[in-house]
């Protein structure tokens, strides 16, 4: 693992920006939400990508809550798919 301080991984974001899509030319009229919960956006997304550890769990533990929003989100027809860059 290559540790950096924030300045160095936001610099190493911005070299490659230019490679990452535009959502202002994407969709203009779009403006950041606040949102309370996943609930409040669930309708326009067909499927959520939350990270194992730390997004649902820490360590084998669950965060309070996880588990319900995730079956609320399954039970409402949204795919909830979990990704992790664990090895092993």
């Amino acid at each position: 693992m290559n540790p950096r301080t924030t300045q160095q991984a936001f610099d190493a974001y911005e070299t490659v920006r230019h490679r990452l899509p535009d959502v202002r030319r994407l969709a203009p009229e779009r403006r950041a939400l606040r949102v309370r919960c996943l609930d409040d956006i669930a309708e326009h997304f067909d499927v959520f990508l939350p990270d194992a550890f730390v997004v649902l769990n820490i360590v084998v533990r669950a965060i309070g809550g996880v588990p319900e929003r995730v079956a609320g989100l399954q039970s409402a027809g949204t795919k909830v798919l979990v990704v992790t860059n664990v090895v092993g």
